[in-house]
């Protein structure tokens, strides 16, 4: 999509990863390029650079576990992806996850990361960047589609570790 002009131009890659619903994407701003995993209950990783039109495998020799409706952030001072929760399983059996994960992608690497406190079991939510805090925060999500956390948490690349916000209702 190109915002100035307002138009869509559809491209056409000479390989593409494969199809799927519900995975996570960001963009990697300093390298330029588009990191995806998962979704669909795939444990893939690739890369999509839209200046050459081109997807890669990365094929890490270790990544997070199939799943979908999770999220990830890009934090731009570490230069690392983090990965939070999702949920693998079929619709009517899904099982959400607590783990937290981040990929280096100039290394090709997904490191787990064990720390406490830690958001609850969730899929369903949302992160971003917040260049002004300089940390990954994650709002929302829950252990099951009817049941949402109204919780935001702060995750700090560096040192690893969690904190929720408090706010007042």
């Amino acid at each position: 999509y190109d915002v100035t002009a307002n138009s869509w131009t559809q491209v056409s890659p000479r390989t593409s990863a494969p199809p799927r619903r519900w995975t996570a994407v960001v963009h990697h701003s300093r390298l330029g390029l588009f990191v995806v995993f998962g979704g669909s209950d795939l444990d893939d990783t690739w890369t999509y650079d839209a200046a050459t039109n081109e997807w890669k495998e990365m094929k890490p020799a270790r990544a997070p576990s199939g799943r979908k409706y999770h999220a990830m952030a890009y934090d731009e001072r570490a230069d690392k992806v983090v990965l939070f929760g999702g949920a693998p399983g079929p619709q009517d059996a899904e099982t959400p996850l607590g783990d937290t994960w981040i990929y280096d992608l100039a290394r090709n690497e997904w490191i787990e990361v064990r720390s406490a406190p830690v958001p609850t079991v969730r899929g369903w939510h949302a992160m971003a960047y917040d260049t002004l805090l300089g940390r990954v925060v994650l709002f929302g999500g829950g252990p099951h589609r009817d049941h949402y956390r109204a919780e935001t948490w702060v995750f700090d690349t560096t040192a690893s570790s969690w904190s929720q916000l408090i706010t007042s209702p």
